[in-house]
C-alpha cells in the first residue's frame, strides 16, 4: 500500500510559484505566475506572504505595460502598510516611483489624484529621513506625462539640490532620465550632446543604452545629422528587441523610417507593434504608436501611395478593414479618431494644450522630411 506524499503547505506553494516566475523572462508570462501566487496568498488570509508576493510582482507588471495591475496591487500594499507597522517599507518607498511613473498614462486618473500620490510620496520619504532627491527625478517624469512644462522644469531644478543616499536611483538612471527630460524640453541639441556623453561612458547597461539611441535619432535629424541618426537607428533596434522594449520605443523607429521615406520598412514595423500598442493600458503608449501611424499615412499620401495596404489585427477592430488589411487613406481616418479622442481626454485631465500640441508636431515632421530630400546618407537604416 503506497503512502499519500504530503500535500505542501501553501506557503511552499506560493515560493515555488515566485520561483518559477523569477526563471522566466520580464512578459505577461511572468505576471500570470506572479498572479496566481498573489491569489494563492490571499485565499489563505495571509497578509504578510501576500504583502511581499505583491511587492516582487510589481516591477515585472510594469516591465509588462500590466500598469493596471501595478495600480491595484500597490494601493492594496499601502493600505496594508499603513495598518500593520511590522511590514517593511523599503520596497513600497522604493516601487512608488514606478506607481507615479505610470500613473499620468491613464486619463481617467484625475490630475488632484496625481498629484496626491506625489506628495504621499514626499511625506512618506521624509518620515523614513530618505532624501527627496528620487521624488524630484519622478515629479520630473510625472509633469513630462502631464505636459506640464513649468512643473516639470521647477522639479528639475530641485534635484541637483538634494543630496543622494540608499534609496536614490543609480546614477546611470539620473543621466539616462537628464537626457529624456532635455528632449523633452525641445533642447535637442543639448539632448544629443548629453546623450552622446552618457553612450561614451565605459559602462552602459543594454536597457539604457537602448533607449538612448532610440530616443536620440529624431534629435539627431533635427540638428542636421542625418548620418549619425541612420548610426544610431541600426545600432538601437537590436538591443530593443532583445531587451523586449514596448511599442512606444519602437515607434520612433517606423517615425525614423516613414520621415527618410523608406515606406516599406516603415509599414512593417508599425505593423510589427500595432496590436500591442492599440491595446496598451498605458493610453500616453497608444498616443505615440498612434501619432506615428498618421505621420506615416501623411508620407504615403504626399508619395501617391494612399492606397498601400497595412496588415491590421482584428482585435482592434479598425473600421475600413477587411480581411486584416487596410488602405492607408482609411487607416488614416481611423487613426484620426483615435488620436482626437486621446487628446481631448489628456488635455481636459491635464488642464493643458500638451497633447494638441504633440499631435500638431506632425507638420513639423513632414517639414523635416522635406529638408531630408536634399540628404544622402552614407548610413542605412534598418527595420
Amino acid at each position: 500500500m503506497s503512502r499519500r506524499k504530503p500535500i505542501p503547505d501553501y506557503s511552499e506553494q506560493v515560493e515555488d510559484l515566485m520561483s518559477q516566475a523569477d526563471d522566466l523572462p520580464e512578459g505577461p508570462a511572468k505576471v500570470a505566475i506572479y498572479e496566481e501566487a498573489v491569489a494563492l496568498a490571499d485565499l489563505h488570509q495571509d497578509v504578510p506572504l501576500a504583502y511581499e508576493t505583491r511587492m516582487q510582482m510589481l516591477w515585472p507588471a510594469y516591465h509588462a505595460s500590466r500598469q493596471d495591475l501595478l495600480l491595484v496591487h500597490f494601493a492594496w500594499c499601502l493600505a496594508k502598510l499603513d495598518a500593520d507597522a511590522d511590514l517593511d517599507a523599503h520596497d513600497a518607498l522604493w516601487a512608488y516611483r514606478w506607481v507615479l511613473d505610470t500613473m499620468p498614462g491613464f486619463p481617467d486618473i484625475p490630475r488632484p489624484q496625481i498629484e496626491s500620490a506625489i506628495a504621499d510620496m514626499m511625506e512618506r520619504y521624509e518620515r523614513h529621513g530618505a532624501s527627496l532627491r528620487p521624488c524630484y527625478l519622478l515629479h520630473r517624469r510625472v509633469y513630462r506625462g502631464l505636459g506640464d512644462c513649468n512643473a516639470a522644469l521647477a522639479a528639475h531644478k530641485k534635484i541637483a539640490k538634494a543630496k543622494r543616499d540608499w534609496l536614490c536611483d543609480d546614477l546611470e538612471t539620473e543621466k539616462a532620465f537628464a537626457v529624456f527630460f532635455a528632449i523633452f524640453s525641445e533642447k535637442y541639441a543639448d539632448g544629443v550632446k548629453l546623450g552622446e556623453k552618457f553612450l561614451a561612458e565605459k559602462f552602459v547597461s543594454d536597457h539604457f543604452r537602448g533607449l538612448i539611441l532610440t530616443d536620440l535619432i529624431l534629435p539627431l535629424c533635427r540638428v542636421g545629422r542625418w548620418d549619425d541618426a541612420a548610426t544610431f537607428q541600426k545600432l538601437s533596434l537590436p538591443i530593443l528587441k532583445k531587451e523586449r522594449q514596448c511599442s512606444g520605443n519602437f515607434a520612433l523607429h517606423a517615425e525614423y523610417l516613414a520621415l527618410v521615406g523608406e515606406f516599406a520598412p516603415a509599414v512593417k514595423a508599425f505593423e510589427r507593434h500595432l496590436l500591442e500598442a492599440g491595446t496598451e493600458p498605458n493610453r500616453i503608449t497608444r498616443f505615440d504608436y498612434f501619432r506615428t501611424g498618421k505621420f506615416l499615412c501623411a508620407r504615403l499620401d504626399a508619395a501617391g501611395k494612399a492606397k498601400t495596404k497595412f496588415r491590421v489585427p482584428d482585435a482592434l477592430k479598425i473600421t475600413g478593414a477587411e480581411d486584416g488589411r487596410i488602405r492607408s487613406d482609411l487607416l488614416a481616418v481611423w487613426l484620426e479618431g483615435q488620436l482626437a479622442d486621446l487628446v481631448r481626454r489628456f488635455d481636459t485631465r491635464n488642464g493643458t494644450t500638451y497633447f494638441a500640441s504633440e499631435l500638431a508636431k506632425i507638420e513639423e515632421l513632414i517639414a523635416l522630411a522635406e529638408k531630408y530630400r536634399n540628404v544622402k546618407p552614407k548610413t542605412r537604416s534598418t527595420v
